[in-house]
């Protein structure tokens, strides 16, 4: 247990601490120091495209461009994207700030881009704050140090809070995005943790291969990357900019996400070390990018890459993967074989135990997350409206990965005339399945299946040869081994679905948080069983009843001890609604059960009143229905605000009968975004 429990801590350690690196850098290293100069001048205040206080954060931004002697502009350009399948077109107006400085044989240019609007409800250190300034610093270096073989093009665009207005327009419309070769992009989720290289383009062989090299402390997953473009979107500009260039890489940390997108995200709380490290990522790429060559063949089969423990970082293609999955394969089929010849395992134990893997992984889910539905349907606390996640997500993520694994072995221990063993063979069948397909379709993810399937062979194959010769100490130690890698190489998978479900669960209104990393934990303790063989009789029912009672004193603990303080506020969003007949005030919250109880308190009472009414929110618009959730609604003033300018311009109609109507639409309020509903 204590060589899991170092597993687990070696294992996610690179994802959530920076490197502990100095601020001080000399002409050829990238300044924390400095860019955290240019990013208390920055965000004073939110940065909404249009607002005031957007348009002096772009300037000062320009003026800091222009004392480096490079060709800059800011961009003034209309653009349209059209959504054919919701029959519906997005229009803005982008200003983007450009800058490139020149190589000395320029085979193609490196595009260092990070967007610099933040959430109206942001002051936008992490996001984006510290990606703009990264990408001044990243050429003040460059631009300062000796000349490069490519043409650098520094992009700080605006728009991808709202429509990705910025990057679409650079990369359709902008002259210099045809000459990109790569590109690098910055974001931020969080004000902490390590920056992360989580998403690429397609057949990235070669990036990967090449960004690993130039990173002086890589942290790299593939099973990010692949994880994130099934969702359908890398979920930043760099989906805009890999329409350009398929060549491209995106940075990320996510640590401390409950501030995202909330006043939280500020230069007080962004870890220094976290905006140092993400810097030396993205310096460290442009320059070595810069200085190759760049005319040739950019792509390659896809690489599988995760970092093994700190910075080391375990990298191979994709038919090594399959190679994996073959010996995987070979190495179960023969300890099955070996342990059915000597009578060590029973052909119908072990195909019970592959019969029911996937209904108890599945049982066990959905019993997370139903108590996790339960858990919030009763604590007011953890139903307000959270951009990224609740607090102690890292609690929770914890006890439901703890009690997955002890659901999975309290069911197991029903079988009682199977050993744990055989149980556990059965799972390990469902590893070499997932790892052969993976390895084919999606070989990003395939390290989490294959790797554990081998480890778990050390396991399996030493119960079969213990029942001649009896468990002696090396059986042990080398039992031991194995599980404290297992639960190394699925330890990140587990945290980084643990981050993430806090939007999955805002998006869905589903138990996410706990659905995500009690189905990812639950296979795991599935083929950690053979290990579990290692205790005789009622030891068995005393590890699975020492985890699952772990988990419930977690999450009572956490019940007990949480609270919303100075340094945890709590989340709360009152809209003000204004339709043509009448104006109200809604809070905005998130659909637990049809619970409102978290949504009144002595804040929104100053809104709503002592008697407020039961009513629903759609972040959608007054007029729609989709995401509806449940609301308190009370009358408010009817504000002077201006309506709409509209004018017609021209309505015609065509000789097949179309009606062709030209509008123009202008905000006398600046509206940052605004919502056209045409109806026939």
């Amino acid at each position: 247990m204590v060589l899991m429990i170092a597993g687990a801590v070696i294992g996610i350690w690179p994802l959530t601490v920076p490197p502990d690196a100095g601020m001080a850098a000399g002409p050829a290293d990238f300044s924390g120091d400095s860019a955290l100069l240019d990013l208390r001048v920055i965000t004073t205040s939110p940065r909404v495209p249009g607002a005031v206080e957007y348009d002096a954060a772009r300037d000062y931004l320009r003026a800091e461009f222009e004392k480096l002697g490079l060709e800059v502009e800011v961009t003034d350009v209309e653009f349209v994207n059209q959504h054919p399948e919701q029959n519906a077109f997005t229009a803005a107006r982008s200003h983007n700030l450009v800058a490139r400085l020149k190589g000395t044989a320029s085979t193609g240019a490196v595009l260092v881009a990070g967007h610099l609007d933040s959430a109206p409800t942001a002051l936008g250190a992490s996001d984006c704050g510290g990606c703009a300034v990264g990408v001044l610093e990243t050429a003040r270096v460059l631009s300062a140090g000796e000349p490069l073989q490519n043409d650098v093009i520094f992009l700080i665009e605006d728009g991808e809070e709202t429509t990705r207005s910025g990057s679409i327009s650079f990369s359709l419309q902008h002259p210099w995005a045809r000459d990109v070769r790569v590109a690098i992009n910055m974001e931020g989720m969080g004000t902490n943790g390590a920056s992360t290289l989580y998403v690429t383009g397609p057949r990235n062989g070669w990036v990967m291969t090449e960004s690993l090299k130039a990173m002086p402390k890589p942290v790299a997953y593939s099973f990010i990357n692949d994880l994130v473009w099934l969702t359908g979107t890398g979920g930043s500009d760099l989906d805009e900019f890999l329409q350009v260039s398929p060549v491209g890489v995106g940075l990320v940390y996510t640590g401390n996400v409950p501030a995202y997108h909330t006043m939280k995200d500020s230069v007080e709380n962004l870890d220094p070390r976290t905006l140092q490290h993400q810097g030396d990522n993205a310096l460290g790429m442009a320059r070595h990018f810069a200085n190759a060559a760049l005319d040739g063949k950019l792509q390659a089969p896809d690489l599988v890459y995760f970092n093994l423990a700190g910075h080391v970082v375990v990298r191979y293609p994709g038919w090594v993967g399959i190679v994996l999955a073959l010996l995987a394969a070979a190495g179960f089929v023969t300890v099955l074989t070996t342990g059915l010849r000597r009578g060590n395992f029973g052909l119908g134990r072990v195909l019970a135990g592959f019969g029911v893997f996937l209904p108890l992984v599945f049982g066990a889910a959905a019993l997370c997350g139903l108590i996790w539905f339960g858990v919030r349907f009763v604590d007011p606390r953890l139903q307000v409206y959270m951009v990224g996640i609740t607090y102690d997500r890292e609690w929770y993520t914890l006890s439901f990965a703890l009690l997955a694994s002890g659901l999975m072995a309290l069911g197991y221990g029903l079988f009682r005339r199977a050993s744990f063993a055989e149980l556990g063979a059965g799972a390990m069948a469902w590893f070499v399945i997932f790892g052969l397909l993976s390895a084919i379709w999606r070989p990003g993810v395939s390290p989490f299946f294959t790797i554990p399937a081998l480890l778990a062979l050390i396991p399996l194959g030493l119960w079969v040869s213990a029942q001649r010769t009896g468990m002696r100490l090396f059986h042990f130690l080398l039992t031991g081994a194995a599980a404290f890698g297992i639960v190394l190489i699925t330890a990140p998978v587990i945290s980084f679905l643990g981050v993430f479900s806090g939007r999955g669960e805002l998006l869905m209104s589903l138990p996410v948080i706990a659905l995500l990393p009690a189905l990812f934990t639950a296979p795991v303790a599935g083929l950690l069983l053979p290990v579990l063989d290692l205790f005789k009789g009622r030891g068995r029912w005393n590890i699975a009843l020492a985890l699952t009672g772990a988990a419930g004193l977690i999450l009572v603990g956490v019940a007990l001890t949480a609270s919303f303080n100075p340094d945890r506020p709590k989340p709360n969003m009152v809209a003000y609604v204004q339709d043509k007949d009448q104006s109200y005030w809604t809070t905005v919250g998130v659909d637990v059960g049809g619970s409102r109880a978290g949504l009144l308190d002595e804040w929104t009472r100053q809104f709503l009143g002592d008697n407020p009414e039961e009513s629903t929110f759609s972040a959608s618009g007054a007029f729609a229905s989709v995401m509806s959730t449940p609301a308190y609604r009370a009358a408010a003033p009817r504000a002077d605000l201006a309506d709409m300018d509209v004018t017609v311009l021209s309505d015609e109609t065509s000789a097949d009968g179309l009606r062709h109507l030209k509008l123009s639409l202008v905000s006398p309020l600046n509206a940052p975004i605004s919502v056209i509903r045409l109806k026939s």
